[in-house]
């Protein structure tokens, strides 16, 4: 009850782009934190396979893509803060804009005030980031022998069509 009051109250004030507040600020806060995200858990798996001497990633011990991802989601929160620090002051309609935003951060709380949480951020992002690859990883690991064996009762595909006709000039008689 008390979120429809809430939805109803926000579209009679502004709309249905009401609802969608900070939505570029989230856009420019996600899109770079999965880069940085994902390619630090690739990077950090690539750094421990070759530490250990293992040649695929899923040779790789389940500790180590446990850390792997616990530090791939600390590395992509502590540089996209920022970013997340702006957007959540925009959807609090705090400041409807983002750039003018970061400027009166930076001047009333200086630079370390875009980084306002990263304790929490970081803290957080470990275990929730560290559980959520090796979940992917061990639920990987676990289903591909089922898609090898069924892969190889498969009927295999014909091979590939001779053309029936020769190339221009060969075989010809002079």
């Amino acid at each position: 009850a008390a979120l429809l009051r809430e939805l109803r109250s926000l579209v009679g004030s502004e709309g249905l782009s009401g609802l969608y507040r900070g939505i570029g600020s989230l856009v420019c806060r996600d899109v770079p934190y999965n880069t940085l995200f994902y390619g630090s858990y690739e990077s950090l798996c690539t750094l421990f396979m070759r530490l250990t001497g293992v040649q695929r990633k899923e040779e790789l011990a389940t500790g180590w893509v446990f850390l792997s991802g616990g530090l791939g989601g600390c590395i992509g929160w502590s540089l996209v803060l920022p970013f997340d620090v702006v957007k959540t002051r925009v959807q609090s309609g705090a400041e409807s804009r983002a750039l003018p935003l970061v400027r009166r951060i930076v001047a009333t709380e200086g630079v370390q005030g875009l980084f306002r949480g990263w304790t929490a951020a970081v803290v957080r992002a470990f275990p929730a980031n560290a559980c959520l690859f090796l979940g992917v990883e061990v639920t990987t690991r676990l289903l591909r022998p089922a898609t090898s064996r069924r892969d190889a009762t498969a009927v295999p595909p014909p091979p590939p069509a001779v053309p029936a006709v020769p190339a221009a000039g060969a075989g010809a008689v002079a």
